[in-house]
């Protein structure tokens, strides 16, 4: 193969489970809620470097770095339990950490 993609089957581009394209999903879904066109909170957020940077990844993840369910799984576990010392969703705890930039 000459392309300095993978292969993943028919999809070529980055792993399934690559950062851009959780991050894409999850970004949609904080949008919509955003602006009233759901209710309930998404279930997981972007996963950007402000983000991890507010975690105990700081300095040591680099949200490009995510190339598999397991360590997205480990960051998201990270902003929940964040967010529930906060007591609040983790939509709604990352939201606040933008609205502090």
């Amino acid at each position: 193969m000459s392309s300095s993609r993978a292969s993943y089957g028919r999809w070529r581009g980055p792993p399934p489970y690559s950062a851009p394209k959780f991050t894409s999903r999850e970004l949609s879904l904080k949008y919509h809620w955003c602006l009233g066109w759901i209710e309930v909170p998404p279930p997981h957020c972007p996963v950007d470097r402000i983000v991890i940077e507010k975690t105990s990844f700081r300095g040591r993840l680099n949200w490009t770095d995510i190339r598999s369910r397991e360590r997205y799984a480990a960051v998201i576990d990270e902003i929940a339990s964040l967010a529930k010392a906060e007591d609040v969703s983790i939509a709604e705890w990352e939201l606040r950490r933008y609205r502090r930039r």
